[in-house]
This record gives C-alpha cells, structure tokens and sequence, in this order.
C-alpha cells in the first residue's frame, strides 16, 4: 500500500490522506471511549466525497467531517458529529489549521482527478521521418534497443 500524502491528527481519530482516499483511523483516549473500543479504519474514496465540512473549535470542539452519496453524516452539529463516523473532532486551533490544509488538499486531488488528460499533439510528417530513420538505425544495428528508446522518448517528448 502507498504512504500517505498526509496524516492529521484530531481529538476523537487521524485522517490519513492517500492519492485516492481517506482512511479515519480511531485512535487515543477519547477515539476509544467515543466509539466504544473501536480501532477501525474507515476508507472513504475522494471520487465519492461530495463536500468536506470543517467546524473551528470555540467553547466546544470543532469537527471535519466526509459527506458522500449514501453516507449518513450528522447534520445536528458537533454534538451529533461527535458519534458520526465520517468525521474526527478538532481539540485546538493547531488542528483545526491542519485540517483545512488536509481539506484544500483533498480538493486539489479532485479536481486533479477531474481534469482530463491533456490532448496528445499530432504527429508532424518531421517527426514521423525522424521516428522512421531511427527505426531503420535500430533495424541496420548502429543503434542499441537503449539507443533507440531514449532517442525516441526524446523525440516523441519534444526535447
């Protein structure tokens, strides 16, 4: 499995950030008497995030909490996201800043992930006769199998 991207720490669990997911790990004091005991980790894919909600901590704690297609995230505020297991509680400001870069973050994934994939330019008939001429090298043995793939790569590549 990858390394995480990110892992942030809150007062009921961590969030680890991965290229594709997020996985809420129940963990410390108050994850354990929170969530009865559970040590679970809950991956949540970033395709299936629809919004990330990021409460500061004032006189209560704060929260972050993952809100996706059939989840069934707490709307009652942090009372009710204190035992919804799509978000984490946010103790002080330290982690509530360290939550929003996780939240930008995990925008930035999506949108990297919505973007399509830039268009391949068209081959000019230059670079089709360059191509050919190495073909040929490789073909009459001046050229290495090694040779032959960086000149192409560097061709193909524009450098």
């Amino acid at each position: 499995m990858a390394n995480p991207i990110m892992i942030v720490k809150g007062k009921t669990g961590e969030v680890w950030l991965y290229q594709d997911h997020v996985s809420i790990h129940r963990k410390g004091c108050m994850g354990f008497l929170v969530f009865a005991g559970s040590k679970g980790v809950k991956d949540i894919r970033l395709k299936a995030i629809n919004s990330v909600q990021l409460k500061k901590p004032g006189m209560m704690a704060g929260y972050i909490q993952f809100a996706f297609s059939g989840g069934k995230e707490s709307k009652a505020g942090v009372l009710s996201a204190a035992d919804d297991e799509n978000s984490v509680l946010i103790g002080n400001s330290y982690q509530y800043r360290q939550f929003e870069k996780l939240r930008e973050k995990i925008y930035e994934l999506q949108e990297e992930a919505d973007t399509p994939p830039k268009a391949q330019p068209a081959s000019s008939p230059l670079i089709a006769d360059e191509l050919t001429k190495l073909v040929n090298l490789r073909d009459q043995g001046v050229l290495s199998d090694q040779e032959f793939e960086r000149l192409k790569k560097k061709l193909l590549d524009g450098s």
